[in-house]
């Protein structure tokens, strides 16, 4: 019954419109980018299908929101599914490259410390830095959470600003890693991490670049190799620039050290699989390490063209 009246429901029902800007609540904004929905098919999503995603970038700070988001509480846990190999997840997940370039990143600030993971997942960064920091984390799904206690680490299980962490708090460093780009009010999201902050204490956020994620989807599109667009039905609904997470940080008590190009997802070529599967992941490892690589070099040249961004602040 519930799919049926959302199938009948007009946008204006379904949808809550985003009038000012996320990150700095500028009124001046833009038309930056309008997507079609590639939702799975089911029942569901067929009215959130009849109108399109627009994106609309800030005057002020040059960040790109989605200017409408779901009402129905319920509509992300239809989009996210629950039904995954956690243990899989936690040995074999892609993300270790990215966790190891965060781990390097960190360290060229501080050695050592107390640090919270935000979007922990299932434990991919904190088991890359356990070694060096007493890490605890907070992730949003049960499942992923559990999985991760399994392991023996700390990680809550909430949305964060949420979960109760007095007894831990406060830390040294805290990370978002593909995080921001999800979260509704992602600028207090940012002020609620510093209150949890030392004096001096680092933050480390890694999000897509939204300019960069376009071009590259257009292409995708173009060439007929993917139908998914930036915002990924209504799944990333924040898009930042280097401008515009440089002067969130800013603006709310850190003093940038570092915005650069960030490493990607690679596949982790030890998870079973046939030969052949895996000589194709291999190829791919190859293509994606050049091509972010190169991105990234030509970011700190002054051309920022990277895929994802990572950016390291010190609180004020």
């Amino acid at each position: 019954m519930q799919s049926e009246a959302v199938n009948q429901a007009s946008s204006e029902q379904l949808l809550t419109p985003v009038e000012v800007c996320p990150l700095c609540a500028s009124g001046e904004t833009s038309l930056a980018r309008t997507e079609r929905h590639n939702f799975p098919p089911d029942d569901y999503y067929r009215a959130y299908s009849r109108s399109p995603i627009n994106l609309r970038r800030c005057a002020s700070c040059d960040f790109v929101f989605v200017d409408a988001l779901p009402k129905d509480p319920t509509f992300y846990d239809h989009l996210y599914s629950q039904d995954r190999d956690w243990a899989y997840e936690f040995k074999f997940h892609g993300k270790f490259a990215i966790a190891q370039d965060v781990k390097k990143q960190i360290r060229r600030y501080l050695p050592s410390g107390k640090l919270l993971d935000v979007g922990a997942w299932s434990g991919t960064l904190i088991t890359e830095l356990r070694d060096n920091f007493a890490v605890h984390g907070v992730e949003i799904n049960p499942h992923a959470a559990a999985c991760a206690r399994e392991q023996g680490f700390d990680v809550r299980t909430g949305a964060f600003g949420q979960v109760d962490l007095s007894d831990i708090a406060p830390f040294d460093v805290i990370t978002f890693i593909d995080v921001l780009e999800h979260i509704p009010q992602p600028g207090r999201i940012i002020e609620q991490a510093r209150e949890l902050l030392r004096p001096g204490g680092l933050i480390v956020i890694k999000v897509p670049h939204f300019d960069a994620q376009a071009v590259k989807q257009t292409a995708l599109g173009r060439l007929g190799l993917s139908q998914e667009g930036v915002a990924q039905n209504y799944s990333h609904i924040n898009h930042f620039s280097p401008t515009s997470l440089r002067s969130a940080l800013q603006a709310r008590g850190f003093d940038v050290l570092d915005v650069s190009g960030a490493q990607v997802e690679m596949w982790n070529l030890s998870a079973p699989a046939p030969t052949q599967v895996r000589a194709k992941r291999l190829v791919r490892n190859l293509a994606r390490g050049v091509g972010t690589r190169t991105l990234n070099g030509l970011t700190r040249l002054g051309v920022p063209c990277a895929l994802n961004i990572q950016a390291v602040a010190r609180k004020r």
